[in-house]
């Protein structure tokens, strides 16, 4: 779970542990989830909870491509 998670730009490991301990276990619950709920996750706050959701939202489109 964890290395999928780290394929989001913004995500180390210590974020994609934290994420999944907060009920966000897939690239797809990352970029759906309410930024209020990403943003109390210790290592993503305001300034880059932008980001990891856009760039969860970009690989979940590239996932969507290939199928």
């Amino acid at each position: 779970m964890a290395e999928k998670l780290k394929e989001i730009d913004g995500v180390n490991e210590e974020i994609a542990y934290r994420l999944i301990e907060a009920g966000f276990h897939d690239i797809q619950s990352v970029a759906e989830a309410n930024r209020d709920d990403l943003i109390v996750i210790k290592g993503i706050g305001k300034r880059n909870v932008g980001k990891i959701q856009e760039s969860a939202e970009d690989l979940m489109d590239s996932t969507d491509e290939d199928n």
